[in-house]
């Protein structure tokens, strides 16, 4: 296959190989030669007349003039989006090339996973959480008092192995977390911009367009439209964080749940614990067209039922050696009760006697 000069590479630890005719910020850590097939293409221009032919699944919202693409599920996955969507890469990838990206790794037998990750002293740190719960804040004040190393603050990648690879994505920061950091952001960006921005991109905005998802109006077209012209605030992590603070692999041994409401701390059995981290994976992915692009999903023969057959066991053998525990706060400071818990070899109420909270036997 002839590639354009223009074309954009990422190479994602040699497991998945991506081409796109427009840059994807979110895989700027990746970006560099292409040494194997590709699995995952992305072109422009809806109208491409060779392309028709090949089609597995259409999506249009406003014709040739809103957000809409085509998917080929054949050999090699290959996206054709329209104008609009070429324009708004976030919404481009986030709500199309995300989705497809974690079922290409399970298809070469590892997880694309909704989860923060450290590597810490006694094995890596996986922090779990629904989206907009406080995990980036969390990680990035975990690195402020420790000399603990980064791995993602969003997507882990996980092998059956038990270890985790690092996916660094630029990340969604929000006026609140950098107060929170104690950052100069008045330096870092244009403050009443990044206002606005925070605003528009708050917990309860996205709330909103996930709930306008689910009604017949264009969505997809008004995300993107809206995020051409409020970019969303994403700058690279190695801005934020000491760049020798960064690891690229490690082998898990714990994983926390990070929750808000009444303090409390206990140690999940791993039935429980791989149910809740499946439901915070699924919520993380679940935007429009989540849902209408895997109901026509199919990988290496494999449909969608069959693939998140295949990631649920996946998962089970990756954390099989790993320890699960669940903390719910009234505030954010998780990050304390996190490193004195891993501290604590054998995990002893008294660490967190200031709190008082109640740690019950193992279940």
């Amino acid at each position: 296959m002839l590639f354009d000069s223009t074309c954009h590479f990422y190479n994602i630890h040699d497991i998945v190989n991506v081409s796109s005719d427009v840059p994807l910020s979110e895989l700027s850590f990746f970006r560099g030669n292409i040494n194997s097939l590709l699995d995952l293409v992305v072109q422009t221009g809806l109208n491409r007349s060779e392309n028709q032919k090949k089609v597995c699944f259409k999506y249009s919202e406003l014709g040739s003039i809103g957000a809409s693409f085509q998917i080929d599920f054949s050999r090699q996955l290959r996206v054709i989006v329209s104008q609009l969507l070429a324009k708004s890469r976030h919404v481009l990838y986030t709500n199309v090339v995300e989705p497809l990206l974690r079922f290409l790794f399970v298809s070469k037998g590892y997880i694309l996973l909704h989860s923060a990750c450290l590597s810490t002293p006694i094995g890596g740190l996986l922090i779990s959480a629904p989206p907009d719960t406080g995990k980036t804040t969390t990680i990035l004040k975990i690195l402020q008092y420790t000399r603990w190393r980064f791995l993602s603050d969003d997507m882990t990648i996980l092998s059956p192995s038990g270890h985790a690879y690092c996916f660094p994505k630029p990340l969604q920061i929000s006026l609140n977390t950098l107060q929170t950091l104690g950052y100069a952001y008045n330096k870092l960006y244009g403050l009443p911009s990044f206002i606005l921005r925070s605003r528009i991109y708050s917990k309860e905005s996205r709330l909103l367009m996930r709930s306008l998802g689910k009604t017949r109006i264009p969505i997809l077209s008004l995300n993107a439209l809206g995020q051409i012209l409020f970019p969303p605030s994403k700058p690279p992590i190695l801005t934020l964080i000491d760049p020798h603070n960064f690891a690229k692999k490690c082998a898990i041994n714990s994983l926390f749940f990070i929750d808000r409401g009444k303090p409390f701390l206990k140690e999940l059995s791993p039935e429980k614990a791989l149910k809740r981290v499946e439901i915070n994976s699924d919520n993380a992915f679940n935007f429009p067209p989540y849902s209408r692009i895997v109901k026509h999903l199919e990988l290496d023969g494999f449909n969608y039922q069959e693939l998140k057959s295949k990631e649920r066991d996946l998962l089970r053998r990756a954390l099989r050696n790993v320890r699960f525990f669940y903390l719910r706060l009234n505030d954010y400071s998780w990050y304390k009760y996190i490193t004195r818990t891993l501290e604590t070899v054998d995990f002893t109420p008294s660490i967190l006697e200031d709190l008082t909270i109640n740690i019950p036997k193992k279940e």
